[in-house]
């Protein structure tokens, strides 16, 4: 006793201490959620910037005049057709019938990993006789890839091309031309623009191709055959450029990276929005 008054001392009951308990539990988790959340924003935008950085690269090779070798393949054009062989191959610049004309990116290649999209890209050739003075023929020259497709499997001895995984779940929902939303692209090509041969300053201009008809989910020997049976259709430097859509695997934002337009062919932009799909 003390002045009259008992003092008593209590613990947390069972209810109190089970509602301490969810209340720590539920800030942890917002805790988690908001890391998780800002490390799936991080993989997204470095993925993004992954895609940029590789069609930089691929339009840098192209002014370059790079193209990677295969060592096995030759081309010839017998009866004024173009021909892919095996039994050795021309050197860069040293093929009697053949010439290097860039590359071409074809996205939304069906990977390994389901959860994710590849994208391929090809080295494309053709005849020397299709190109007059500085302008190269698409249809002239008979353009195609070197890849096995799905017309002649047998008859191209190797696949020259590299195949390349969208990180962390980037997906391409559309590639579009940006004045023609409604036409899908498919396939993108870069060719050497050869009117900046030989300027002042050395330097060396890459013309951008919208290649129509190639749809977006096809593997590659399918992916092959539609892009050499529509390059000849190529639209070369098309005005406004070419869209592509990039989805993030693990948010809720997309990704518009533009290729071209307004006289500016080697120029790459991008865009992020907080929604799907780019709108």
């Amino acid at each position: 006793m003390n002045g009259g008054f008992a003092r008593h001392s209590r613990g947390f009951t069972i209810v109190e201490t089970m509602i301490v308990l969810a209340v720590s539990m539920a800030l942890f988790i917002s805790a988690v959620a908001l890391i998780n959340g800002k490390q799936n924003v991080t993989a997204f935008n470095q993925s993004v910037g992954d895609v940029k950085t590789a069609l930089q690269q691929i339009i840098n090779q192209v002014g370059s005049g790079y193209y990677p070798s295969t060592g096995t393949v030759q081309c010839t054009a017998p009866g004024g057709n173009l021909t892919l062989g095996g039994g050795g191959s021309d050197t860069q610049g040293r093929s009697a019938d053949c010439l290097f004309m860039g590359q071409v990116i074809q996205f939304g290649v069906p990977s390994a990993n389901s959860a994710s999209q590849d994208y391929n890209i090809y080295t494309l050739v053709g005849l020397r006789s299709g190109v007059t003075g500085s302008q190269i023929s698409l249809s002239a020259s008979q353009a195609r890839v070197i890849a096995r497709s799905s017309t002649d499997p047998i008859s191209v001895p190797v696949d020259a091309y590299s195949a390349k995984t969208l990180e962390y779940g980037l997906t391409v929902s559309q590639t579009y031309m940006t004045l023609h939303p409604t036409d899908s692209v498919g396939a993108i090509g870069f060719i050497t623009n050869l009117s900046s041969l030989g300027t002042g300053d050395g330097s060396q201009r890459t013309d951008v191709v919208a290649i129509p008809n190639v749809l977006l989910g096809k593997a590659t020997p399918e992916g092959a055959r539609e892009i050499n049976a529509n390059v000849k259709f190529g639209v070369v430097n098309l005005a406004g450029g070419i869209n592509i859509c990039f989805n993030s695997g693990g948010t809720n934002q997309s990704a518009l990276i533009s290729i071209g337009g307004s006289g500016r062919q080697g120029t790459i932009e991008s865009k992020i929005f907080n929604k799907k799909n780019c709108s």
